[in-house]
């Protein structure tokens, strides 16, 4: 019998969080060429989609190309079900608020989704949640929703975003990573209880454990690259690149 290896993958698939990007170059095709490799090598990863963006698309679909963007995350989304996916809640705060002025997008500056008031936490949230189980619906009976990564590591303050959580039955958040700073994001990860391993959150301080076995967090591990991996990338985008000129997604 062959040994065996289990890792647990997550994967954002979002564009970039400033409003520029477009989904089909940054998550419909990536997503496509992502799939052949995990097919190749028979694994099964969990992917989150950026909900807030998708809902921003939809509510402003007679700019631009807007529609047709919409409809490519949705594609995608059917795109992971139809290859045994599992397909999860992600948000990226910024997207609430956000303002098309001049023919430009304008994302606000609350990137971590505990800076919004408890109302738009909440809105924002039940709108994604809703959102992403109409599109699962459509192939999955009674998806199962159940995990949430936080855009931008932000979680903080916890308390509304603890109480949505056990009221629509998520159980897992990603987003805390041990020590991690962003002073104008509200972030502060200093002190957290774990750093590799996961750990029961208590509702008044998300870097604390709790003895109520409701919301799991698991802390995101750093990397970093070494001299060698540096040095390899460098070369990869810059000098093999300008040979090849390749274009491919």
């Amino acid at each position: 019998m062959k040994n065996k290896i289990k890792i647990l993958l997550e994967d954002d698939n979002e564009i970039k969080g400033n409003g520029s990007g477009h989904t089909l170059l940054r998550q419909y095709l990536p997503t496509k060429r992502y799939l052949e490799i995990l097919k190749k090598y028979d694994i099964k990863s969990s992917f989150y989609i950026d909900m807030a963006h998708y809902l921003f698309l939809k509510k402003n679909d007679s700019f631009m190309d807007f529609k047709f963007q919409s409809k490519t995350i949705e594609e995608t989304i059917n795109m992971l079900v139809d290859n045994q996916m599992d397909v999860q809640i992600h948000i990226h705060s910024q997207w609430c608020g956000a303002k098309i002025i001049d023919n430009k997008i304008y994302v606000t500056n609350k990137w971590n989704i505990g800076q919004l008031r408890p109302d738009e936490q909440r809105n924002i949230f039940e709108e994604s949640y809703t959102a992403l189980n109409k599109i699962l619906s459509d192939k999955i009976t009674n998806p199962k929703l159940n995990s949430f990564k936080a855009g931008s590591w932000g979680l903080q303050p916890f308390e509304t975003l603890y109480d949505l959580f056990n009221e629509r039955g998520i159980k897992l958040v990603m987003g805390p990573i041990q020590n991690l700073v962003i002073k104008n994001l509200s972030v502060d990860y200093r002190g957290l209880h774990s750093s590799y391993f996961p750990y029961y959150a208590s509702k008044m301080d998300i870097k604390k454990v709790d003895i109520k076995k409701n919301i799991v967090v698991l802390p995101m591990t750093p990397t970093y690259l070494n001299w060698f991996d540096l040095i390899r990338y460098l070369y990869e985008i810059i000098f093999k690149n300008k040979i090849n000129k390749s274009s491919n997604f």
